[in-house]
């Protein structure tokens, strides 16, 4: 009886490795950084009511819960589109923060060319 739940034990032991292994936001984060990290990337995200895309930032920072994009000009785009209107709205920013529980996609540029 002991030795069965000794086993018990390690296969819960074992699920929870495998839980944390297949934590969602650690892959991402990991993937983000191994992949995208100093890169031009387009990110998609909610806010509120709205969806924004922020294009054409270096993904600078990923933090624990956030990612920062930068860029040495106000050459960051953000497009805000709102239900009901046809052209999103466009804003141009130097540096944003999103945080990683709004984000719907990163992207990378198209262009090899913007790669740092």
């Amino acid at each position: 009886m002991k030795e069965k739940q000794k086993g018990e034990d390690v296969m819960s032991e074992n699920n929870k490795a495998e839980a944390r292994m297949f934590n969602p936001f650690e892959n991402f984060t990991g993937r983000l950084d191994k992949e995208f990290q100093c890169k031009v990337v387009n990110v998609e995200y909610s806010c509120g009511n709205c969806c924004k895309k922020a294009e054409g930032g270096i993904l600078s920072l990923i933090g624990k819960d956030f990612i920062e994009l930068t860029a040495d000009d106000d050459s960051i785009d953000v497009l805000t589109f709102v239900a009901g209107i046809d052209k999103p709205f466009k804003q141009r920013v130097r540096e944003i923060l999103i945080p990683l529980d709004h984000i719907c996609s990163v992207q990378r540029a198209a262009k090899k060319k913007y790669d740092v």
